[in-house]
């Protein structure tokens, strides 16, 4: 691949993108939502590590709405009162209850796994600060009368001061965070010239040629990594990432025989040969229960979490509603706010505020 395929890929994107209020320049001035993954920020923090925990295996609806249900089910004590913030107690999270954290993280899916990995994943980021000294690092639970999450223990402050390989080993030492993930850490929290590889990425980036036929995920990072210019990187992840949503052609489901295929225009077709869509093998039972009790990547070298048979969600609503049948069910509204970190502080960062639809109980006991 030579350097002007890269750039005319971009600017392909870049222009059909733009059509959708999308830029692919990371200091560009975004008007509207953001756009980018949910665990976005300006810094890197358990927050952001637990929220593309959450991502994995899962849409960005379902996780979001299990981020509602943690925020309420793990809440700040003010004033001898339970408040419920802005981002979950983490400190309480670490040291939860099982059921309690599976009933939280029920509408991600795959809650067996995720319950287990998000308190692996705090006590390892404990244990490191306690290895280390680290300013902080006895302080193993919320400050009362603080509605705001204070790190303590649960600091990643020790990350700052390593280099991008480092800081890279450090993230993937983590349980539940694979080169995927932490390579999407680096790239949108730490905003570093890093070419994340998810699976819309790894689907746009095999039709394309652009890698080795039959390497696995973490293969594909590392190779564009290394060739991709890093002023490229950033858009084109991003470009892949939504164009891949998008584009009628390029969606993982969608092939010849969908409907408005023969209609539908792809700005990247002539570069593009797409490979045919495998048939989705679904476990036995026997397999089911083993893969429960696993929690090595899939084949293509994604993270901890797989993908798993979908079943019907029982927590969201999956059909128009009025708000009045909605609470009659046992839902409620939740407003989860969402800021666009990517653009410099002098531009001003989008926040964009996100309506999920949850059950008002999310433990055992109401």
């Amino acid at each position: 691949v030579c350097s002007s395929d890269l750039q005319e890929v971009y600017d392909l994107l870049a222009a059909s993108l733009s059509q959708h209020g999308i830029s692919l320049d990371r200091k560009a001035e975004v008007v509207g939502a953001p756009q980018g993954p949910m665990h976005t920020g300006d810094a890197v923090t358990v927050d952001a590590l637990v929220k593309v925990i959450m991502s994995q295996a899962t849409n960005n609806e379902n996780a979001l709405s299990a981020q509602a249900r943690l925020i309420k089910a793990f809440p700040y004590t003010i004033d001898e009162n339970m408040v419920v913030g802005k981002i979950p107690n983490y400190h309480d999270i670490r040291t939860a209850d099982p059921a309690k954290l599976k009933n939280a993280l029920a509408t991600a899916g795959l809650q067996n796994m995720r319950a287990k990995v998000i308190p692996e994943c705090l006590n390892a980021i404990r244990q490191k600060n306690i290895d280390a000294d680290s300013p902080g690092c006895t302080m193993d639970c919320n400050p009362p009368n603080t509605a705001d999450f204070v790190p303590g223990s649960l600091s990643l402050e020790y990350l700052n001061k390593l280099s991008t390989q480092e800081k890279l080993d450090e993230l993937v030492s983590l349980p539940g965070i694979g080169i995927k993930t932490a390579c999407c850490i680096l790239a949108f929290n730490f905003q570093l010239p890093v070419f994340a590889v998810d699976t819309h990425v790894f689907r746009m980036v095999k039709w394309l040629g652009w890698v080795p036929i039959g390497c696995n995920r973490d293969d594909a990072s590392a190779h564009l990594d290394a060739f991709i210019p890093d002023e490229l990187k950033y858009g084109l992840h991003q470009g892949f990432w939504h164009h891949g949503q998008k584009c009628l052609r390029c969606m993982a489901k969608n092939d010849p025989a969908t409907k408005g295929w023969e209609d539908a225009e792809c700005v990247l077709e002539e570069y593009l040969k797409r490979h045919p869509k495998k048939k989705r093998k679904f476990p036995s039972q026997k397999r089911k229960k083993a893969d429960d009790d696993d929690d090595d990547g899939d084949d293509d070298g994604a993270d901890t979490l797989k993908p798993k048979p979908p079943k019907s969600n029982k927590t969201m609503i999956t059909k128009p509603m009025t708000v009045e049948q909605a609470e009659e069910d046992g839902y409620e509204l939740h407003e989860i706010e969402i800021n666009d970190n990517f653009n410099a502080p002098a531009l001003g960062n989008v926040t964009h505020v996100k309506k999920v639809w949850v059950k008002k109980h999310v433990t055992k006991d109401g």
